[in-house]
């Protein structure tokens, strides 16, 4: 995976982590979470999320695709 690769928008790291948007938004405003601001929208890091809150396996992502179906 390409370093970009390991960048996610909040909106897409709130779902994949199962956290409210809103909640990920204010971490990211009060600096409880390494983000950056780009054209409005906050960008996370796959590692600075796993750090907080806990590794994002496999099994996570087949349980939202299946919940999308």
């Amino acid at each position: 995976m390409g370093r970009l690769g390991k960048v996610l928008t909040s909106p897409e790291a709130a779902r994949l982590w199962r956290l409210h948007p809103d909640s990920l938004k204010k971490a990211c405003q009060q600096g409880r979470i390494t983000a950056r601001k780009s054209g409005g929208t906050w960008l996370v890091s796959r590692t600075a999320m796993e750090r907080i809150y806990g590794s994002w396996t496999t099994e996570k992502a087949e349980e939202i695709e299946e919940e999308e179906k």
